[in-house]
């Protein structure tokens, strides 16, 4: 989700909701990348926290454990 979309989102809501999020971003993405020796653009970053949004399990929660296991993936399935 874009800054753009999660605004226009969270725009719905009264003015004194309260939230608890955690966000992640590309540059989250890119960053775990890197430390495990894994080279991204920030496209690639974008289709992997899309993808973990769309399939993310709300039980566990989106931690470094889901990116670390979406970006090996990903290098994986590119690398085929």
């Amino acid at each position: 989700m874009t800054k753009q979309e999660l605004i226009k989102h969270i725009e719905g809501y009264p003015e004194n909701e309260v939230f608890a999020a955690h966000l992640w971003s590309t540059e989250d993405v890119i960053g775990h990348a890197k430390a495990n020796r894994i080279n991204i653009s920030l496209k690639e970053a974008a289709i992997i926290l899309e993808t973990i949004e769309r399939h993310i399990d709300s039980e566990c929660g989106l931690t470094w454990d889901t990116i670390n296991n979406a970006v090996i993936d990903f290098d994986i399935e590119r690398n085929k």
